[in-house]
């Protein structure tokens, strides 16, 4: 028997980002799955005396909800825990990707591939005119943005270090800083309290989604090519990907 569902959880919200609507596309998969399967047992009788259970689930995703499925799949489970109030007994339920479809796809973003050519400087306006989607449909975070942000915490870093190193200079010349690291007439600690300074400027980046501050990520290039965005997708059986054959289709 195969079940048809419509999600409904983006109608309206497609302007925050590939990552919210995907988050909240795989939040509506889990609960629709846990609620149907969870009917189909109450009203089976076979069904109640197993403990571990299996399903197949497929995806079909439209232009910008091809993106979504893409981000939704890395965040769904392999297996969920179904409690049944009447029973104190849990089943296993396995999930197992079948076939994923995406149609009109922008798989690669549209910067450069849009119907009619446009400067970047022009892609850029209409991208953040577009809200956060805009700005991961253009690829407005990428790698070069986090080059100027690295390098823009270089100088950050570089100024406060010269700014620390005349306070110590003139801390010597007045006589107040204590050798050995000692406190000085005030009763702090000179060297912890400017080194302490450090931990509050700049910021840390890592090539992770959950950690990167959102501005300064390009979720195309990372579903390109991450593993955690890679994997899932081989995990399907079939993995289908339809195209106008124009060349006026964002692929």
């Amino acid at each position: 028997e195969i079940i048809v569902h419509s999600v409904k959880c983006n109608v309206g919200k497609t302007n925050d980002g590939i990552r919210n609507g995907g988050t909240r596309l795989a939040n509506e998969i889990i609960d629709f799955i846990r609620k149907d399967v969870q009917e189909r047992i109450a009203k089976d009788d076979t069904t109640k005396e197993q403990d571990e259970l299996n399903i197949t689930y497929s995806l079909v995703g439209n232009s910008l909800g091809g993106l979504y499925a893409r981000y939704a799949i890395s965040l769904l489970p392999y297996q969920l825990s179904l409690n049944f109030p009447q029973s104190p007994s849990t089943k296993l339920l396995n999930i197992h990707p079948n076939i994923f479809c995406t149609t009109a796809t922008p798989h690669l973003g549209v910067s450069r591939h849009t119907y009619l050519p446009i400067p970047r400087i022009a892609e850029t306006i209409i991208g953040t005119g577009m809200g956060t989607t805009g700005r991961d449909l253009f690829r407005l975070n990428t790698e070069k943005d986090l080059a100027s942000a690295a390098a823009g915490n270089l100088v950050n870093v570089a100024i406060g270090g010269v700014k620390r190193l005349s306070a110590l200079r003139q801390h010597k010349s007045e006589g107040n800083l204590a050798a050995n690291g000692e406190n000085n007439e005030d009763g702090n600690d000179v060297t912890n309290n400017t080194a302490g300074d450090n931990t509050n400027n700049g910021m840390v980046l890592k090539d992770n989604d959950e950690d990167d501050p959102k501005d300064l990520e390009c979720i195309i290039r990372n579903m390109c090519l991450q593993e955690k965005y890679l994997s899932p997708l081989r995990n399907f059986r079939q993995r289908i990907a339809y195209a106008n054959a124009y060349g006026t289709d964002f692929q």
